[in-house]
């Protein structure tokens, strides 16, 4: 076999095992990509629930500090 013919196979093996590979990784990463975006959905209720959490408990350490200083009304708190 000569040289140019040898150098001709192996660029284009290594051109097809370059694409497969590219296929390879570029599918594993876009399921990997959904994935997320499913467990996200999930998570977004929870999420929801959450933030009502977080205000009641904004405002009940406002209302503990407040008491602590002997203040008539809460200080900082924002009830929208």
């Amino acid at each position: 076999m000569s040289e140019t013919l040898l150098i001709a196979i192996i660029g284009i093996a290594s051109t097809l095992l370059s694409g497969i590979i590219s296929f390879t990784l570029g599918q594993r990463a876009e399921r990997q990509k959904q994935s997320l975006l499913v467990r996200a959905k999930i998570l977004k209720p929870i999420d929801e629930w959450l933030k009502g959490g977080e205000k009641m408990v904004s405002i009940f350490s406002y209302t503990i500090s407040s008491v602590a200083q002997k203040l008539p009304l809460l200080i900082g708190c924002d009830f929208n």
